[in-house]
């Protein structure tokens, strides 16, 4: 049972606390009730504050980079997907930068265009009208930094089916507009055709018959509309899916990470086996004697590798399987060792994927990580968890305590 906890009568810090003790999603009412952009309640009432702020306009993941590998904005696997050809775009908008009251024009003379701002680290201006909750757990485990990032599209666009690399909890707040969320946990991964932390079902592609037999099949956990002035706390390591219902904007903060498993899932390949060994590692708050001497083999390999990547992928995926063989988890997944897990041969090689990203992404990555080092607000964890042996010294200390 998904629990709903409204922020008129409990803090934040007690929906923190609500989720360490179930780990589950939370579903959150009125959440920024005491913020000036609660009122912000339409697209025209967002324009009339924030009509000039420059966002980056662009295709969302997925596109750019079935682009990049088919030269399609889909993957035709025999079935009925629909191909949308590169020459459909508006390349005065694609990877742009341009306003919100611009884009919001824009859409209303294309209203199935597929560019959006998926993604962009808060801006400045929208920091006056934000009370920031308070991230902070008593729980050394824990970091209480945080990520702020912007999100603004139109009806029908959609985010890929995928989950946060970071490994935090993402409490995802709709502004204005609705957004439907459809949330499955770590252990529906391989029912999902995972490559990286992207599934290959494309569920943007479904209908709704199709897709509500596709929830029961992989085990959904949460299927929700959002509107304006709701939140969803989805846990981290979850898959989502996400769909303008409505042109809408949001804000997801990416906090309460837990400390050695962040340091995991951002330094080591996405393997479904990793995967659900990080979240069970989360849950169960104990690591045993075999699995220290494992994570610190792996951390080795990682850290002073001279081979190609494959090879590295292949030495550490036997590691997960140890590591997943030692907590015991094959007895949570009843035949998972007779599916395929080799999450990167599904579609792609690790060195044609890392290909893509260094010739697409890597110079925008760039100037956003400048700009969040920039900002008090910003996450820091690419700085904070750095030190392996440390912090797996701190979480074996933890589960002794």
């Amino acid at each position: 049972m998904i629990q709903t906890l409204d922020l008129n009568n409990v803090s934040y810090s007690e929906v923190i606390r609500t989720y360490l003790s179930t780990f589950k999603p939370i579903i959150i009412k009125n959440a920024f009730n005491d913020s000036k952009i609660n009122h912000l309640t339409s697209a025209d009432k967002f324009r009339e504050v924030f009509g000039h702020l420059e966002v980056p306009v662009t295709t969302e993941y997925t596109r750019a980079l079935n682009k990049q590998l088919y030269n399609s904005e889909y993957v035709d696997y025999g079935n009925s997907y629909v191909n949308i050809k590169s020459d459909n775009l508006d390349l005065s908008f694609s990877r742009g930068e341009t306003d919100v009251s611009t884009y919001l024009e824009y859409i209303k003379k294309d209203p199935s265009t597929p560019l959006l701002c998926p993604e962009v680290a808060l801006p400045e201006k929208l920091d006056s009208y934000l009370d920031i909750p308070d991230f902070k757990v008593e729980n050394p485990l824990y970091s209480d930094d945080y990520w702020c990032n912007f999100f603004l599209g139109n009806k029908g666009n959609y985010a890929h089916l995928h989950y946060d690399w970071n490994a935090g909890v993402n409490l995802f707040y709709q502004v204005f507009g609705k957004k439907r969320i459809t949330l499955f946990d770590p252990f529906a991964t391989t029912k999902l055709i995972p490559f990286s932390n992207f599934s290959a079902v494309y569920m943007e592609q479904m209908n709704d018959l199709e897709r509500s037999g596709f929830n029961t099949f992989a085990g959904c956990v949460l299927d929700i509309t959002l509107d304006g002035g709701d939140a969803l706390l989805i846990p981290p390591l979850y898959w989502h899916f996400i769909e303008y219902v409505e042109t809408g904007a949001s804000l997801n903060f990416r906090s309460c990470s837990h400390r050695l498993a962040s340091y995991l899932s951002i330094n080591h390949y996405k393997s479904p086996l990793f995967q659900m060994y990080i979240h069970d590692l989360i849950t169960t708050n104990a690591i045993s004697d075999g699995e220290e001497t494992l994570l610190r083999k792996l951390n080795e390999i990682y850290t002073n590798y001279n081979s190609s990547l494959n090879e590295v992928y292949l030495e550490t995926e036997e590691i997960y399987k140890q590591l997943f063989y030692e907590r015991e988890l094959d007895k949570k997944t009843k035949n998972l060792l007779k599916l395929p897990l080799n999450s990167m041969d599904t579609l792609v090689t690790i060195e044609s994927l890392r290909a893509i990203y260094r010739k697409d992404f890597e110079k925008e990555t760039k100037e956003q990580h400048n700009l969040i080092n920039k900002r008090p607000t910003m996450n820091r964890l690419y700085h904070s968890y750095n030190d392996f042996d440390k912090l797996l010294n701190e979480y074996k200390r933890g589960q002794n305590e």
